[in-house]
């Protein structure tokens, strides 16, 4: 180590000139102080005294020059040599022989080559672990793979603000290159260029590994509890392409659904049915068993979790046929209604054309009654789930009432379907009506008004057996000869064709318009929601048949099936959504560890609108029992929607529990949960990625190596020793001493004065 100091002296902050007009002043008054012919002072004593003050006057005029020592040091050190382990899950892959893990691997192989004291003997070693950040460890052999994700970019970045400085040679990156960060991590490549400091990659791991991995799984976080769930889950394989694998669903160890799946590429999506009979949040596993020869057998099996709900269909069903046939054992409407009724989840409010005194003994309203009838306002209407028009003519309805039954349908993802009827589509004078925007079909006027007494069997278009409403039974051939089994209909409303936007799933089968043969029955979406066009009717007159008959040995099975099915296609938004004014939603209800889950709060004012001021409280209550509570802002971007990112690091269940209040006090509130486990991600792309890696060394002029080349790491690192060179400046005025020394000779001045009588 070699040290150079000197003394120099900062700017004063006044002119130069000036300072030395002091100097020479206060010099000059401390020498004329001690005039021999003023105090009668002779020798040595006035020399001490003026000695003493010149002195003491000297120290305050250095300090006034504001001078500073800098010191510059000099030292030769060996270099530092950085070794980084990457310590994720996927390091723990066995894929060596042995077998031996990729960590183990490397370790082994750094210990009994020499390469450890070879290394040691040149440099100065710093070992690094990294996973989710960089962490400095000790000792290499206790490194354990155990980090949940691989972030490569943000480990590095901070690999180089913890681990390298001016005296560091080069850093040896030991990792899979399995990043699932899912972002370009070239921009730390390019930090360690710009230090000097070369990437030496040793890549561990093998780049063909044979094994089966389940990718992903698509489903509806929200379900109908007794109503079927798809499950779609991505396989890819490795090494078993023509194998045939038997895959599973379980709950609680139980078998839910299976099947043997047939692996032809290397993406293979499987498909699954299963019908939830509890209600809550309900976790699932799906699993592969481990196949022979598979080396990764934790990305066999992932959870997933759906939210079964029991909330009950709301129907508000409109009927103008409001009588008893001669034969008729029910009301007209009643045909329709136990249908749905059959299913637990429906319920059904009815309501009649006109006021009809024995159906208001039973209980049955009519549309324009002014409280029991079509709801007025939008907070009662929006309580429905499907709306069914039934042979109800327009004009009783008001401009707001049909306003609020779009809004149901777009904005709110409400169902809506009208039934054929001397008073329904054109006929009834919904052509040119706010309504008619959200219909599948353009319909004629009041002046082409329908068909009747005649007798047809409708014609199915081949979109309907792709189609839930059209599937009776299971069966795709039977279900083909029920529908050609079905009775006649005895009339229907005409339209002029379907909407671009539209499905046909049935046409007449041999009435045509210029676009073709008439539709019977078509469906859409419209915004949100769903609406659904019958055109012949669904009670007498027009299809008592199809009411009364189109079953088996002389039921209505099939009828029932029908309406059962439309309903929950037409419900299918609403019943995913709670009708309530406070919603909870996440992204999913199942998360990994260390993944940021996304809520949202949605609230509405009681016109259904959104609440753009409201006051929305949420509380969190972890899988360990603390409760986070917050206040939730506003999304600039969406009116009535308050999110809120939370980062869940713990397994188990979460519990959300939301509430609003505006100016008028508690809107609502709601609950949710969501479950998290153990991430999978250290098992997906899993395979060494050796190209990557190369790439990644070259950028920062460095080298990448296999495993079993690390001994030619040393011939490829320059073993020279560094000079440092370090610059310290400081201020000398201000050093304590300074005023020490000061004090010290103003003090034995003021003695010896003191002494000789001189005060």
């Amino acid at each position: 180590m070699h040290l150079f100091a000197q003394i120099s002296y900062r700017p004063p902050p006044w002119p130069g000139g000036l300072y030395w007009i002091i100097v020479i002043a206060t010099l000059a008054g401390g020498v004329l102080l001690y005039l021999p012919a003023r105090l009668g002072l002779q020798g040595k004593l006035r020399t001490a005294l003026v000695g003493l003050r010149l002195a003491a006057l000297a120290l305050i005029l250095f300090c006034l020059a504001r001078p500073m020592i800098k010191m510059v040091i000099s030292s030769e050190h060996d270099p530092n040599l950085v070794i980084a382990v990457d310590v994720s899950e996927s390091m723990g892959i066995e894929d060596y022989d042995g077998p031996t893990s990729r960590l183990n691997r490397f370790l082994r192989e750094f210990e009994t080559s020499g390469l450890r004291d070879e290394l040691a003997e040149k440099y100065r070693l710093r070992i690094f672990e990294i996973d989710t950040e960089a962490r400095e460890a000790r000792p290499l052999g206790s490194l354990n793979p155990t980090g949940d994700h691989t972030y490569l970019g943000r480990s590095l970045e901070e690999l180089i603000q913890k681990g390298t400085d001016a005296n560091t040679i080069a850093t040896i990156l030991v990792t899979d290159g399995a990043d699932n960060s899912g972002k370009d991590f070239f921009s730390a490549a390019e930090q360690f260029t710009r230090r000097g400091v070369p990437l030496l990659v040793v890549g561990m791991g093998t780049e063909e590994v044979k094994d089966l991995e389940i990718v992903g799984i698509t489903t509806r976080k929200i379900v109908r509890m007794n109503t079927t769930v798809v499950v779609r889950a991505k396989i890819r394989q490795s090494g078993f392409k023509h194998h045939l694998v038997p895959i599973k669903i379980t709950r609680a160890g139980e078998t839910v659904a299976s099947k043997e799946v047939a692996l032809k590429d290397e993406f293979t999506t499987v498909e699954f049915e299963f019908t939830p009979t509890e209600e809550g949040l309900l976790r699932h596993r799906l699993e592969i068993p481990p196949q022979p020869g598979e080396v990764i057998l934790k990305n066999n099996e992932r959870d997933f979790s759906v939210n079964s709900s029991r909330r009950k269909i709301r129907v508000l069903y409109m009927e103008g046929s409001q009588y008893k046939g001669q034969n008729k054992k029910f009301w007209e409407f009643q045909y329709l209604e136990q249908a749905l009724l059959e299913d637990e989840d429906v319920e059904v409010t009815c309501l009649f054309r006109d006021d009809v005194a024995a159906a208001a003994e039973a209980g049955i309203g009519y549309v324009t009654h002014p409280d029991k009838g079509f709801p007025r306002e939008r907070k009662d209407l929006f309580k429905y789930d499907v709306i069914i028009s039934s042979d109800i003519d327009i004009g009783l309805f008001t401009d707001g009432q049909l306003e609020n039954t779009v809004d149901f349908v777009g904005d709110y993802g409400g169902g809506f379907c009208m039934i054929g009827g001397w008073t329904a589509f054109g006929a009834g004078g919904y052509d040119e009506s706010i309504i008619d925007q959200m219909l599948p079909v353009d319909m004629a006027g009041r002046e082409d008004r329908y068909q009747e007494n005649v007798s047809f069997k409708w014609m199915l278009t081949p979109e309907a057996f792709e189609h839930p409403i059209m599937r009776l039974v299971s069966d795709p051939i039977k279900n083909r000869s029920v529908w050609r089994a079905m009775p006649d209909f005895k009339g229907y409303n005409n339209v002029i064709r379907a909407k671009p936007a539209a499905t046909v799933l049935a046409a007449h089968p041999t009435d045509r318009t210029k676009y073709g043969r008439k539709v019977m029955l078509a469906v859409q979406h419209y915004g949100k929601g769903r609406s659904m066009a019958f055109m012949p009717d669904t009670t007498a007159g027009w299809g008592e048949d199809f009411e009364e008959l189109f079953g088996e040995t002389g039921d209505n099975r099939y009828y029932k099936k029908f309406w059962k099915n439309a309903i929950r296609w037409l419900a299918a938004y609403r019943i995913n959504v709670p009708n309530q004014l406070v919603t909870i939603q996440t992204d999913s209800t199942l998360y990994e560890r260390g993944q940021n889950a996304r809520i949202e709060v949605s609230v509405l004012n009681n016109r259904y609108e959104p609440s753009r001021d409201s006051e929305v409280d949420l509380e969190v209550k972890s899988p360990s029992g603390e409760l986070i509570r917050r206040k939730l802002a506003p999304d600039l971007s969406q009116d009535g929607i308050y999110p809120w990112e939370l980062p869940v690091n713990e397994s188990g269940l979460y519990q959300l529990v939301s509430r609003a209040r505006d100016a008028k006090g508690l809107i609502g509130e709601d609950r949710a949960v969501f479950a998290v486990q153990q991430s999978t991600a250290e098992f997906r792309d899993y395979a060494l990625n050796r190209s990557l890696l190369t790439s990644f060394a070259a950028l920062t002029h460095g080298k990448y190596y296999s495993v079993a080349e690390i001994s030619k790491i040393p011939g490829d690192l320059t073993a020279a020793s560094r000079n440092t060179v370090k610059t310290e400046i400081s201020d000398i005025w201000d050093h304590p001493l300074i005023y020490l020394v000061l004090l010290a000779l103003l003090t034995v001045e003021w003695i010896v004065r003191k002494k000789q009588g001189l005060l």
